[in-house]
């Protein structure tokens, strides 16, 4: 999980800040599904780090689990790109969306441990 949130802050750092907009552009993911693909994807990853380091676990393909959740989410992997690009640009409204998804990431977390 530490990695795709490194991953996403490095494409934040590598675009510049532009106006947000009150309307998205066409074809850009809105704020929450944009919030639930990252919560998703974060999720995968952390399974995947998981089933490296413990041999009980089976072993899978991250790239098929991420397209199957760009698919839960009725999107597609190149709609989800166009949109982190946009969002990448306007930082601030990223940056909301991160911390929106790592405080439910670490609700799902503080259930999972009761």
């Amino acid at each position: 999980m530490k990695k795709f949130l490194l991953f996403i802050y490095v494409l934040v750092a590598c675009y510049s800040c532009r106006s947000q907009s009150a309307e998205l552009p066409e074809g850009i993911l809105s704020d929450s599904l944009m919030k639930e693909l990252i919560i998703d994807f974060a999720v995968v990853d952390a399974a995947y780090s998981v089933s490296l380091t413990n041999s009980s676990m089976p072993k899978f393909r991250k790239e098929l689990f991420f397209e199957e959740v760009v698919k839960k989410h009725a999107t597609s992997r190149e709609q989800f790109i166009k949109s982190l690009d946009y969002y990448a640009q306007n930082t601030k409204q990223l940056q909301r969306i991160y911390e929106e998804a790592l405080k439910e990431l670490s609700v799902r977390q503080a259930k999972a441990v009761r």
